[in-house]
């Protein structure tokens, strides 16, 4: 692989993207010159962007981006970076690179220790971009900054200026002409960036078009969720743009129908879902500087992280440490080894902060439980029927409990929330029963539904539909107060709708049994005709 990383880079021109994570835990992306690949050790220097410098002092771990997207290959990079202030250390084709591509004698060198190299560019829908193609066995195993995010409760996406929309439009469509993938930079909870290509297909008002094809590192980064950088770069011009901001998924509508046209004419295959990003922050690059051009809110405003931990790395052994015969450095030092050893930046930066930032607002480390792309079906209540339900909708919807399991309840909710944020067009569709054979557990039923439709219409945003399913069964020991409970439900529900653009819609399902408990005992035929009932009502033939 360390050979497949070589070829790369000469087709390349020796240029790459490398993704570093802010104090925020903010992917940072900018162009690098690679100067020197020394066993499994990359020297590379920055184009002048200072925030790359700051960021790897307070968290080493980084990501690069190699793509040759003539021969529709390239891998991911990833490793921890410390800065080198030695030239010594680059062989003699390393050290000619390195002054044609210096702009000044006090811009750093920096060294990236290879732990893990990935393929990113998918050639089947077997094949796994999760899993490393090579591990380096020597990977000291630096820890980073962990770091995740609520689900962003960002303002509304506000329209970009006209003019700058304009040149992104201008821009993009270059870049698509001449078949430059954009790159999108997303955070993992481990502390390394993650960085994969993407296509721009359009710039609209508020948001960014590209589409997605396999559910892979970034796809499970956006639905944990994560913000989300994007950079646009002219490889001839060095010239481009940086954005920042949060993303929304569609699998189905009018934005999933243009990616499929763009990707027809590019000679893709059918995609799994179209990306809605909406910028925050535009930065415009230009001679190795980036200068913020647009604000759309701060991040306190759309960015909530939870608690960042300090960097904690191991012993840097520098003295006396050399890098490989195979390298053709002949044993060269490395940083501050030597009294001769030629200082490229003045002054030695520090590896790691040690003092953890101030969070914004914590929030438990946990996995998204909901999958992405099938419609959520959300079920409150215990009882037979309920079971065979879940476990008939399983495989086609994204199922889950708020009754059961009530430890992990919060986790559940903030998967739900998620799910309202990330993909505002799939339905939420919630079962709820009231069984009649106890007054306490409907009163608590008709409760845990209220409570549920509040959550509902706290975190949609103004697109999610809920349907709101209430079996019903033959007879009731308690009627009368059943049917009274029920009409609460609708009389609730009929009056939100009038007052308000909620779209939320009642659908009675009647049990063909007098107790819950009969569910398994129905003839197979009158099982087969229920299934299809809830399969249905809860729209999985619509969405599947």
């Amino acid at each position: 692989m360390i050979e497949t990383v070589k070829q790369l880079l000469n087709a390349v021109g020796r240029f790459a993207v490398v993704a570093s994570a802010d104090e925020w835990g903010l992917v940072h992306l900018s162009h690098v010159t690679i100067v020197d690949v020394a066993g499994t050790t990359i020297y590379f220097t920055d184009s002048g962007d200072s925030e790359l410098a700051k960021n790897i002092s307070f968290n080493p771990k980084v990501s690069f981006s190699i793509v040759d997207i003539k021969t529709f290959s390239g891998v991911q990079v990833k490793g921890a970076v410390r800065e080198v202030t030695d030239v010594k250390v680059l062989t003699d084709v390393g050290k000619t690179l390195y002054y044609e591509s210096v702009k000044n004698n006090n811009q750093p060198l920096f060294r990236l220790d290879i732990a893990e190299i990935y393929d990113v560019l998918q050639k089947n829908p077997e094949q796994s971009l999760r899993t490393p193609q090579w591990t380096n066995p020597a990977n000291t195993g630096y820890q980073g900054v962990r770091v995740s995010y609520k689900p962003f409760s960002a303002p509304k996406p506000q329209a970009m200026p006209s003019l700058l929309k304009s040149s992104l439009e201008t821009f993009a469509s270059a870049m698509l002409e001449k078949l430059y993938p954009s790159f999108v930079g997303t955070a993992e909870t481990g502390g390394t960036p993650n960085i994969s290509p993407r296509f721009l297909l359009q710039v609209q008002n508020e948001f960014l078009l590209w589409g997605d094809k396999f559910k892979n590192k970034t796809f499970l980064n956006f639905s944990r969720p994560s913000p989300i950088s994007s950079l646009m770069m002219n490889w001839e011009t060095l010239t481009g743009y940086e954005l920042k901001g949060w993303a929304q998924f569609h699998f189905f509508g009018k934005t999933i129908q243009t990616v499929h046209e763009y990707w027809s004419k590019l000679g893709f295959s059918d995609p799994l879902q179209a990306v809605h990003f909406y910028p925050e922050e535009v930065y415009r690059i230009e001679n190795g500087k980036r200068t913020r051009v647009w604000t759309s809110h701060e991040r306190t405003e759309w960015l909530t992280k939870s608690t960042l931990l300090p960097v904690v790395l191991p012993p840097v052994e520098e003295s006396g440490a050399t890098v490989g015969n195979s390298a053709g450095s002949n044993g060269s030092t490395i940083a501050g080894n030597s009294g001769n050893s030629a200082n490229l930046s003045g002054t030695s930066r520090s590896t790691a902060s040690t003092q953890p930032l101030q969070p914004a607002a914590p929030v438990s480390d946990t996995p998204n439980l909901l999958e992405m792309g099938k419609p959520v079906l959300a079920v409150l209540g215990d009882n037979p029927f309920l079971d065979w339900a879940t476990e008939t909708i399983g495989e086609t919807a994204s199922v889950i409990s708020l009754t059961k399991e009530r430890e992990s309840q919060p986790q559940k909710l903030e998967s739900i929330k998620n799910h309202l944020r990330l993909q505002p067009t799939l339905p939420v569709t919630v079962i709820s029963m009231m069984t009649g054979d106890s007054i306490e557990r409907d009163f608590r039923s008709l409760s845990t539904l209220f409570n549920f439709i509040g959550l509902f219409l706290r975190g949609r945003t103004g697109e999610t539909k809920l349907k709101i399913i209430l079996p019903s069964l033959k007879s009731a020991a308690h009627a009368a107060l059943h049917f009274s409970m029920m009409n609460a439900v609708e009389s609730f529900v009929k009056t939100y709708n009038q007052m308000t653009s909620a779209d939320i819609e009642i659908a009675h399902l009647p049990l063909p049994m007098e107790q819950a408990g009969q569910t398994g005992e129905l003839p197979a035929a009158i099982q087969d005709k229920l299934r299809e009932k809830l399969l249905s009502l809860v729209a999985v033939a619509e969405y599947a």
